[in-house]
């Protein structure tokens, strides 16, 4: 896949960064994913999208959704997974940060993936009958910290990069790609902790796939319930700009994928977070 283009938080300016903003707020998350950063590279597109999809983010349509994507079946051999960390010799505050890179992560895909394929749903047409509202998004939860500064390919050791790109393409049948999703940029903080993924996922390269198609099956059901609920800015200009940007992004795969390998990293930090986490 090509270099992504996107605008960063700190590059943000204008209409931009309010709808960054906003993004934020209603999503109670430290950061902006990166679907809404490329988004805002193509002229007009970030607000076009925000506008259509905010309302199934505020108006209570995405909660029970996203928990069963977030919550995804996992294939027999998946059931007990773990990765022996140990090797990583990370202090307290090193499993905490990683924690919350993680959980933020968790919290914020699963709605977006929804949304953004009740958003495709309403473009190409897909017929649909407005979902009953479920729960609203958990903006009820505590905020996660600030994260970590994205680290860029630019900025990364050829070792770390290469575990940065395994770490973006494992378990998606495609090849290797520059990095551009926010997880490995975000755990390239910690080069161990990422070798240590990486190797505790090569095994498993097969049921993750599955679960990815898994994931991405199931989100595309339950955003065709929702494309009814979807009203179409007027302003047909921007139409373009978004459906380009959505293809460039290769959604809804990317975010499956990281729904998938968060959630199983989070499964295997359990031992290495909960008491520290507790005691937070």
């Amino acid at each position: 896949m090509d270099k992504l283009p996107s605008v960063t938080e700190d590059a943000a300016a204008g209409e931009i960064a309010e709808l960054y903003e906003d993004i934020r707020t209603v999503l109670n998350a430290p950061t902006v994913n990166l679907i809404w950063r490329h988004l805002a590279a193509f002229d007009g597109a970030l607000g076009w999208v925000w506008k259509s999809l905010r309302p199934l983010y505020t108006d209570g349509y995405l909660g029970s959704a996203a928990s069963s994507v977030r919550d995804f079946e996992r294939p027999a051999k998946l059931a007990s997974f773990s990765i022996d960390f140990n090797t990583a010799s990370l202090d307290t505050e090193a499993w905490l940060r990683i924690e919350d890179v993680l959980k933020n992560y968790q919290r914020t895909n699963p709605a977006n993936l929804i949304a953004l394929c009740a958003l495709l749903a309403a473009l190409e047409g897909q017929p649909a009958s407005p979902a009953p509202k479920t729960t609203a998004m958990a903006n009820t939860e505590a905020a996660i910290g600030t994260l970590p500064e994205l680290i860029p390919e630019s900025k990364m050791s050829a070792a770390l990069r290469a575990d940065a790109r395994a770490l973006e393409a494992l378990g998606t049948g495609r090849p290797l790609g520059p990095v551009i999703a926010g997880v490995p940029r975000h755990l390239a903080h910690w080069p161990a902790f990422l070798s240590e993924t990486v190797r505790g996922f090569r095994p498993y390269r097969d049921e993750i796939a599955s679960c990815i198609a898994t994931v991405q099956d199931h989100a595309h059901q339950q955003g065709r319930a929702l494309a009814g609920l979807i009203e179409i800015p007027s302003k047909t200009s921007s139409r373009p700009a978004v459906v380009e940007a959505l293809e460039t992004f290769a959604a809804p795969h990317l975010i499956s994928n990281y729904i998938v390998k968060v959630g199983l990293l989070l499964s295997a930090l359990g031992p290495h977070t909960r008491g520290i986490s507790a005691g937070r």
